[in-house]
């Protein structure tokens, strides 16, 4: 599960589509016109596109979680650490 890797996988994916799809339409044309097997293979490849897409949307959702996260823990640690230093600087008198 490498998040980067589901990422590429999900934008490249699409284009294997196409390529294997149009060659299997283009062997099917010409070996056998009356026939039309290729739609299988748009079959099975579109379920393979439709999980590749999952997954890249799946590593978008989760780096965005993680990035949200940790802006939020950022931004507490700052304001902690901002209010710890002005109460350090008040004086009693």
């Amino acid at each position: 599960m490498n998040p980067v890797s589901d990422l590429v996988r999900a934008i490249i994916f699409p284009f294997k589509f196409v390529f294997v799809v149009g060659i299997c339409w283009f062997i099917n044309a010409m070996t056998s016109p009356d026939e039309h097997w290729w739609y299988w293979v748009a079959f099975g490849m579109t379920i393979a596109l439709v999980v590749n897409l999952m997954r890249g949307l799946r590593a978008i959702v989760t780096t965005a979680g993680v990035a949200g996260v940790g802006y939020l823990a950022y931004r507490w640690w700052t304001k902690r650490s901002m209010r710890k230093s002005a109460d350090a600087n008040v004086v009693d008198v």
